[in-house]
């Protein structure tokens, strides 16, 4: 059993925990900088065509190149690397706070997960009594908002029951730089169209770019409500089952990139105000239509991946209209921060 949470978590807060732990440790080196100007400083999707018919990798690999783009270092390491959690214990004696990814099947207070789906989900991790002392859990995204003691049982089945891609992350000392401003500027936006367009090209983490990743879904549909209709099958909920979980893989990698595409939203309206002019009207109006726009189109997928018949047709056709709604809001905002001059 997990242990009493404090009674009201204070602090920030998020609907994605990557962006929701990192935006914490920022807030509390610079309590006045938005942490929009470096956590929604990219459009990566992480997507990929593995496994078929589509895949999404980890978040976080995107997240550190925004933070190395503000002049932020981290260390990442496996938690089932010998040795590793050692050292992330010697850590948090020491008195830094672990980002810490998680399944949260094993914990308690996870009320989404728990019991139910395995999955990853970022945590921070303290000692903050010192060696001995019980591990303080805080989790600041909005939906399973939670700060206390850990169970140490929890914990240990959390981090090693199963091998999903656990890790522990240390961020490097130092405040944010400021979002620069002239020809830097204008080369980072200019980069984030090519990060959206649909290129013949990989973007920079190694993943689809947003456009490419539309026309994959458009192309993969059948084989994609395939997948996600897997989420119908009750009798795979407490498993560690494979297509189970792609499925969730295929869900949650759209969700997640709602949530770049809200902190990329976020980052324009912050560089706008640090740098009057910079970003044109255009890209403001069409990235404050991305994020619905994702969110809509996983939700169409997964009512029409577990409907079945007619409906699943007609569901699939609206789906088809979303992503072509999707794809022309991307397609705006890919010109318009292509114009962008110093």
């Amino acid at each position: 059993m997990a242990l009493p949470a404090s009674p009201e978590p204070v602090g920030f807060t998020d609907d994605s925990c990557h962006h929701a732990v990192l935006g914490t440790l920022l807030l509390e080196r610079a309590p006045d900088a938005d942490p929009a100007g470096v956590l929604g400083n990219t459009t990566a999707t992480r997507a990929g065509p593995d496994p078929g018919p589509v895949g999404f990798g980890d978040t976080f690999p995107a997240l550190g190149r925004a933070l190395a783009a503000r002049g932020l270092g981290w260390e990442r390491h496996p938690v089932h690397r010998p040795g590793a959690w050692t050292e992330a214990l010697r850590r948090m004696a020491a008195g830094e706070r672990l980002i810490t990814v998680v399944d949260p099947f094993h914990l308690s207070y996870h009320r989404q997960d728990y019991g139910l789906a395995h999955g990853l989900h970022a945590v921070l991790l303290s000692l903050p009594r010192g060696p001995g002392g019980p591990v303080l859990l805080d989790d600041p995204m909005t939906a399973t908002r939670y700060t206390g003691p850990v169970d140490p049982d929890e914990l240990e089945r959390a981090l090693f029951a199963d091998d999903f891609g656990q890790t522990w992350t240390l961020l490097g000392p130092g405040l944010p730089e400021p979002v620069p401003g002239g020809s830097p500027l204008a080369d980072e936006l200019r980069g984030h169209a090519a990060a959206l367009a649909d290129t013949p090209v990989p973007d920079a983490e190694g993943g689809l770019t947003a456009g490419q990743l539309l026309d994959l879904l458009d192309r993969s549909l059948p084989e994609t409500m395939t997948a996600v209709a897997r989420l119908g099958r009750p009798e795979a909920r407490a498993g560690a089952d494979q297509a189970r979980r792609h499925a969730t893989n295929i869900t949650r990698g759209l969700w997640n990139t709602a949530q770049t595409m809200r902190w990329f939203a976020r980052y324009l309206h912050h560089v706008r105000e640090q740098h009057p002019g910079s970003v044109p009207e255009a890209a403001l109006t069409a990235a404050g239509t991305l994020p619905g726009q994702w969110s809509a189109l996983r939700t169409l997928l997964l009512r029409a991946g577990l409907s079945s018949g007619d409906r699943a047709e007609l569901l699939a056709q609206r789906l088809r209209g979303q992503l072509r709604s999707t794809g022309a809001a991307t397609e705006a905002l890919a010109t318009a921060l292509a114009r962008t001059r110093p």
